[in-house]
Parts: structure tokens; sequence; C-alpha cells
């Protein structure tokens, strides 16, 4: 073997370990790794079966890291039977090798689309070295975070914190302790009834009001809108946070060029300096002559601290 392939190999191997150790490891960018590497091995295996193999394993070890690091259960053990699967029924490491590239290659489109349309399922890693106590303050200071999973004795170990509108523990494991965020606050409403205006002049269409007493740091709403159909297009759907007669945050849809009804989403975080909010308001606003909105199904999560 070539000094170059060996230098090669070695990189590729250590690399999942580096995401892994020093980088808070991100299942997408693990993922991705994982597919580099699996696309390496497939060029080295014209030269180097046995450097072909090697990358085959490290890719594979990348994925294990990778989805260890979701709360989507069912989706990991997919994956896995799929590796495995791979291995079992393929005759060389050629093919395993294609195909794992080609399941790594899904696994990333959907975890992109995940990421860009939901934010939520993952486990976040903060620290490879906390203690218990300390992986639990530091979800109860990030205020957004419902549970940690620490260290089940006073060891200090890897640390993950949950994020997002939706928020998973995962499974529970042997060595790990899962501690709810008491001061974790989650406000989620729904409102059934449809809205609209007219296209003459600016008006609003009161959706839902909600009091509250928090300090919001991440907000999701979505809704199945439609704007006049033609012309400029009209900023439809809004979420503003209040304190008083003072606005919090305030975030907006843009409404969709249809003259029926399409559905939208969109997630933010918020509120960098920690303010607090009495009540949430959503509404609907078309902004003048000749545009009008239509809004149904509207509904909202907040998330965030008492």
């Amino acid at each position: 073997m070539k000094l170059k392939e060996l230098l090669i190999i070695s990189i590729c191997l250590v690399i999942p370990l580096i995401f892994s150790l020093f980088l808070k490891m991100n299942f997408l960018i693990t993922v991705l790794a994982s597919l580099s590497i699996s696309a390496v091995g497939l060029y080295l295996l014209k030269k180097n079966k046995f450097a072909g193999k090697l990358l085959a394993a490290a890719s594979t070890l990348g994925i294990f890291m990778a989805v260890g690091n979701t709360v989507y259960w069912i989706l990991n053990s997919i994956i896995m039977i799929a590796m495995m699967y791979f291995y079992v029924t393929t005759d060389n490491i050629e093919d395993t090798l294609f195909k794992i590239i080609v399941l790594l290659t899904t696994v990333t489109i959907v975890g992109l689309w995940n990421e860009k349309n939901t934010k939520e399922g993952f486990l976040q890693t903060v620290s490879n070295s906390l203690t218990q106590r300390g992986c639990q303050d530091y979800c109860e200071n990030k205020k957004n975070c419902k549970y940690s999973v620490g260290p089940k004795d006073n060891s200090r170990s890897i640390c993950k914190i949950s994020q997002g509108t939706n928020q998973n523990a995962g499974a529970r494991g042997a060595n790990v302790q899962i501690w709810r965020n008491k001061n974790y606050v989650e406000v989620f409403e729904k409102d059934n009834g449809t809205y609209s205006t007219t296209s003459r002049g600016a008006q609003t269409k009161n959706i839902k009001t909600v009091k509250t007493n928090m300090i919001p740091k991440r907000v999701r709403l979505e809704g199945e809108v439609g704007d006049q159909g033609w012309g400029n297009r009209t900023n439809g759907l809004y979420i503003r946070g209040y304190n008083g007669n003072n606005i919090v945050f305030n975030k907006s849809l843009l409404a969709p060029r249809t003259r029926y009804y399409k559905l939208i989403s969109g997630e933010w975080e918020i509120n960098p300096n920690n303010s607090r909010i009495d009540r949430i308001g959503v509404f609907a606003y078309s902004r003048g002559w000749g545009h009008s909105i239509r809004a149904k199904n509207v509904k909202f999560t907040v998330v965030g601290s008492k």
C-alpha cells in the first residue's frame, strides 16, 4: 500500500471521531462525512481492496454515531437494519459501498428537509465532559431546553440537550440520566377557523390571543394560507409576543401566490435579550388596496422559560 493511500485511510478513519469528540457531533455533518468516506472508499477499491474495506467500516461507524444522536428510534432501527442487510446480502464490497452511498444520500436529503422545515427531533451535544449537575444547569440556563441527557453518576461525560418546538429525550440508556427542566414552558394553540380580508384597504383579522407569563426563546407558526393570486405578494400571517404595549418579538409568513390554500410554516429563534411577555397574538394582515389574504387551520408553538 502506498504512503498516500495509507494517509487517506487514516484521515478517513478518524473523521467520525473528530466530529464526535471535538466538534460536538451534528447529525447532518456526520452523515455527510460518512458519505464522503464511502465515496473515497469506492474510488480506492479499484487500487486496493483492503483500503476500501477499511473505509466501508469507517463509513458504517459514522452512520452508527450519527443515528445515535437522534431521538427517532424507528428511523434509527430502519437505518441499522438496512446497513446490516447490505453487508449480509451483497457479494462484494464495491456493491456494498454503492448501496451505503445511496442510503446516506437519502438520509442526508431527509435530514436537510427536517432541518429546514421542522427544527425538531434532535439532541444537541453541548459537551463531552460535564457532570450530571453541570448538564442540568446548562439546560436550565438555555431557557429553551426541556430535557438534558447526562451521566448517571457524578463522573464527567457527554451532555446532550433537547432542542426545537417538539422536544423529546430519546431512548433511556443504562448509564445516562434524563432530567426534565421544570422551568421549561411550552405554549401550543391551534384554531380551526377560516379568516379572510377584502382588497379594500389595510385590514387585520385577529385569529388567536393567548395570555401567558414567560421568557420566549423559539416560535413556530404554520397554517393554510393564500393571497389575492396576482400582483405583489402579501405578508400575511403574523405572530407577536407582547409585554404590555411593547412588542417583544414579531414574525410573519409570506402568503403563497394562490387563489386557494397552501400549507406554510416557519420557525425562528427569538428574544436574545430574554424579555418577558404577557400575551401572544396571531393575526392575518393585508396591507392595502388590491391585497387580500385567507388563512385557516392555524397553529403555533412558543417555547421558553418561566
